[in-house]
């Protein structure tokens, strides 16, 4: 925020009175028509990050033809707090919460919503998972997960200022639906209102795993495979083979430097895509039968292929019998009947591999085709900050990354007239395992900071209706009462875009405060 440089300017006065409070007040034009008013009071001091805003008061009302004149009234009356509001008021422990929700778990933290640029340095307040079985509806795991925070704390007087859940499935006008539970469907509106938080946003959850990439402490949590040119402020990438195939890119944006050093501040956001979905393409004569294999399996020999069918768990299975029915002579009964009757039969054969030829053979040639994938993916994205490769195959069988193992790194610079390009991208493998969660972490610590970068895409906020676009300090002729309105960013009831408009208004202390 620039509310407290500004009101200086604009009172210098106001900078030797210690008692001076403002109001604070978002207009929040929600996507379903209706409009938010949060008015939250907060002191008046120039160190603006050390000042919080604390919400005192909600107010809804629909989205009409005449809503321009009531909201406004409406917010300037309650916006009229006391004057001098004790400092106990403020007192209200503003909290962010993260989660990331697949199929059989549902992993939350709630954490303190400090101003430190390293959301790594923000104090977990209480973390736990859960079993979706156990609950008809996401709502009462949030409330029971609230209600353990709530105990653990021991003390009622926090708000949640910000939401952010990495969820297993796609993101749909702020809804998930998951294919496995039914009754699971989560509504960021419906969360918002049911649990009196600020702001509330649903991630792809990979794409959680690409804004996870910011808090990658490096080297520790990276290991290096090919060093190459790096340069700050280009696309990083991230490609992931788990259970299934991920990838996604980000992209950057420069922001000033509010330290006063002159030096670039890059801001990434991720971007999703379903580039496991494309087209498996082999190389070697192997592979091609590989690709007539997985054809006859998954259809007719005119089926499409997908690369997540060869990379990712379940191909690595797909490899394994494709290749026990070519080379029947090298299976080994014992190791075959475990891969085979297996619940995770991806993870058998990798604990055999220095026992069962075939299952090294198996890895080898997934390792091989995943290094072309990554290939693929970096002339896509150009990602000169780096490609990172994530799930979890690759940091669980390193070695088999290496030179000598595989030609993994080989597959992925082999790429004819751009291979020089492959050569400048730096390639590293994350070994974190929490990268969902700490993407969703850092996104809650954007929104709950206001502090969420625009981009190209999302430039004029025309994607983000709920994102607040804050004006300038307000100077009353009361000093000692300022009201603050950030700009108002609405859906028009007439069209489907949203537009972004900014007021200002005046208006007299009508009571004793």
């Amino acid at each position: 925020m620039e509310v407290g440089s500004s009101l200086m300017d604009a009172c210098p006065e106001a900078n030797t009175r210690p008692a001076i409070w403002i109001s604070i007040v978002h207009i929040n034009i929600l996507s379903n028509q209706n409009i938010c008013v949060i008015v939250r009071t907060c002191r008046c001091s120039r160190d603006v990050r050390q000042r919080e805003a604390t919400p005192v008061w909600r107010h809804h009302t629909n989205l009409v033809r005449d809503c321009e004149y009531r909201y406004r009234f409406a917010a300037a009356a309650r916006a009229l707090v006391p004057a001098n509001l004790p400092a106990h008021a403020l007192g209200m422990r503003k909290l962010i919460v993260t989660g990331d929700i697949g199929g059989t778990n549902a992993r939350l933290a709630i954490f303190d919503a400090t101003d430190s640029d390293d959301v790594c340095a923000q104090p977990c307040v209480h973390r736990t998972s859960y079993r979706n079985e156990q609950f008809s509806r996401f709502h009462d795991v949030l409330d029971t997960f609230v209600q353990e925070a709530r105990a653990h704390l021991n003390d009622a007087s926090f708000y949640i200022a910000a939401m952010c859940l990495a969820v297993a499935g796609p993101v749909v006008a702020d809804r998930v639906s998951f294919t496995n539970r039914q009754q699971w469907i989560l509504d960021a509106n419906e969360l918002r209102d049911a649990f009196h938080i600020d702001r509330v946003r649903f991630l792809n959850d990979f794409v959680s795993n690409g804004y996870g990439l910011l808090t990658l402490r490096e080297p520790d949590e990276c290991y290096v495979l090919q060093r190459g040119e790096p340069s700050d402020g280009e696309p990083k990438a991230c490609i992931g083979a788990g259970t299934g195939l991920g990838e996604c890119y980000l992209t950057a944006c420069a922001q000033p430097d509010v330290s006063g050093q002159g030096s670039t501040v890059w801001h990434y956001e991720a971007h999703a895509t379903e580039g496991g979905h494309v087209d498996f393409a082999p190389i070697t004569e192997l592979e091609l039968e590989l690709l007539q294999y997985l054809r006859n399996k998954f259809g007719d020999s005119g089926h499409r292929v997908s690369v997540e069918r060869v990379v990712s768990g379940r191909g690595l299975v797909n490899i394994y019998e494709f290749l026990r029915e070519k080379y029947p002579e090298k299976v080994q009964p014992s190791i075959d009947k475990s891969i085979l009757e297996s619940n995770d039969g991806a993870a058998t054969i990798a604990r055999y591999v220095y026992e069962c030829g075939l299952c090294a053979q198996a890895m080898r040639m997934m390792m091989d085709i995943y290094g072309t994938e990554c290939g693929n993916a970096a002339l896509k994205y150009l990602p000169f900050s780096g490609l990172y490769i994530a799930g979890g195959i690759a940091p669980k069988n390193l070695e088999w990354l290496q030179e000598g193992k595989s030609d993994f790194l080989k597959r992925f610079r082999e790429k004819g007239r751009v291979s020089t390009i492959l050569r400048r991208i730096p390639v590293k493998v994350v070994l974190a395992e929490d990268l969902g969660l700490r993407g969703a972490h850092v996104v809650a610590a954007r929104m709950a900071s206001d502090t969420f970068p625009p981009t190209s895409a999302t430039a004029g906020a025309l994607k983000h209706p709920r994102r607040w676009y804050e004006t300038r300090a307000i100077l009353m002729e009361h000093t000692e009462r300022i009201v603050y309105f950030t700009g108002l960013l609405g859906v028009l009831a007439s069209c489907a875009y949203t537009g972004a408009s900014v007021c200002w208004w005046y208006f007299r202390r009508t009571r004793p405060a």
